[in-house]
């Protein structure tokens, strides 16, 4: 018991002086780029309009940069058939949007375990292209980082490098190469202020990296292990770009000037041994036109954190039971009342939803399995309320109604759903279509508008 009471506090005292040291600006890097360029990147002349995503695509692990996990984009979809299915790697959680901008096709992208990154044609599955790499890549991003009017491909594998690939052929554009893996998806926007996407990847080595879309360092900022994906957004209403991530040990939560990683706040959670397991959502979850960060921690509560200050508006107690890694949570109005829900999957058997104004629990739909990935939220049936679309290990994507938690469809895989679900136009019919990574290393599109 001495012991870990010893452990304990240093634990706590290693936080603390880092906590100092970043409110001191003293982690801070400006050092000289380390990128090893593969190819050639744009340069700073002439450029065409940045490309932006269209509301149709799911550019980034949970759609955007602020891991919302919602779009605004609909379909008619009352039931869910098969489209197609294509090799992948275990939990793949696809991206899409349309690489070459042709307006005929839209492509799905993800990383595999066999170390590869694909390209697949959305409207049958077939390969566009792969590109091998040195490390499993598990969530690739698109984004337009050298303003030549196209999407790239950006993303951070356990070889330690991050690495930029041409959208259209899957050619290697630069790599930027540290110690130590990146476990976690890149976030993909524009923090310098220049018009341009920007890269932000987290390492296993626990550094943050600030790339820019040339792949040179920015600045890079040690907030020690255990860091989880990084989400961006403008969280004290200053009209500039912040981000948010979890870390020192798993505990604390860390708002940074996205221009130059100084720090706007830190949020301690205080419980010893407990870690803040997943990626922030940034999201209005109260109403007050304000953004606030909602984040879970492993013993079992949500907290709910002012943007502007980092000060605790609510936390709930939710279940004692752990919150997978990859499981985010959600923030939207799904009973269309006008006030935010919360939505949080822990890693048990429920979906629980709660009021975005004070944490209370609005209701709570069990199952017989686990759910372990981070659900969706979009009006797929088309009846203007939105539903939740999440993967549960009985082989089943279930599509909830919002509201309440009651079935509004369920289709079932030979396989457990372990990836988190995209939902975007891969046919370009203008309706949302669901693409999702089963466990038997296969990622399968689903459809109802023939």
């Amino acid at each position: 018991m001495v012991n870990r009471m010893r452990k304990h506090a240093v634990n706590m005292a290693a936080i603390c002086v880092l906590t100092m040291m970043v409110l001191g600006g003293v982690l801070t890097s400006t050092a000289a780029p380390t990128a090893t360029d593969d190819g050639s990147a744009s340069s700073a002349g002439a450029r065409a309009t940045v490309w932006t995503p269209k509301s149709t695509e799911w550019p980034q692990f949970r759609h955007d940069a602020a891991r919302t996990g919602m779009t605004a984009a609909t379909a008619t979809m009352r039931f869910a058939y098969y489209k197609w299915a294509a090799r992948a790697g275990y939990g793949t959680s696809p991206m899409v949007a349309d690489l070459r901008t042709t307006n005929v096709s839209t492509d799905v992208v993800f990383g595999s375990n066999d170390q590869r990154i694909y390209c697949l044609n959305g409207v049958d599955g077939s390969v566009r292209w792969r590109y091998q790499t040195g490390g499993t890549c598990n969530y690739p991003a698109m984004a337009d980082i050298n303003a030549d009017g196209r999407p790239e491909i950006v993303a951070g594998c356990t070889d330690g490098r991050v690495y930029a690939l041409n959208g259209t052929d899957g050619l290697p554009i630069w790599r930027y190469t540290v110690r130590g893996g990146f476990s976690s998806s890149v976030a993909l926007a524009d923090i310098t202020g220049d018009g341009i996407p920007d890269v932000v990847a987290a390492n296993d080595d626990g550094n943050l990296y600030a790339l820019n879309g040339q792949g040179q360092k920015i600045w890079s900022l040690s907030l020690g292990t255990n860091m989880s994906h990084p989400a961006i957004g403008d969280i004290d209403s200053d009209g500039k770009p912040d981000i948010v991530i979890t870390s020192g040990h798993g505990q604390s939560l860390f708002a940074l000037n996205g221009a130059d990683g100084k720090a706007l706040w830190i949020f301690l959670s205080g419980k010893i041994g407990y870690q803040i397991q997943t990626g922030p959502v940034l999201g209005d979850a109260d109403g007050d036109g304000a953004m606030e960060v909602v984040v879970p921690l492993a013993d079992g509560s949500l907290y709910c954190i002012a943007g502007k200050n980092g000060h605790l508006k609510w936390s709930a107690f939710y279940t004692g039971a752990a919150i997978y890694w990859n499981s985010c949570p959600l923030i939207g109005d799904g009973d269309g009342d006008g006030s935010p829900e919360v939505y949080l999957v822990p890693m048990g058997y429920s979906i629980i939803c709660l009021s975005g104004v004070d944490g209370k629990g609005e209701w709570r739909r069990d199952f017989q399995t686990y759910v372990i990935t981070s659900p969706a939220i979009a009006d797929i049936d088309g009846d203007g309320r939105p539903e939740l679309i999440l993967g549960t290990n009985n082989n089943v994507l279930w599509a909830l109604n919002a509201e309440d938690g009651s079935t509004a469809w369920f289709y079932t895989f030979p396989s457990n759903v372990t990836g988190s679900p995209a939902v975007a136009d891969i046919d370009r019919d203008n309706k949302v279509e669901i693409v999702v990574g089963a466990n038997n290393l296969r990622i399968y599109a689903l459809d109802y508008n023939f």
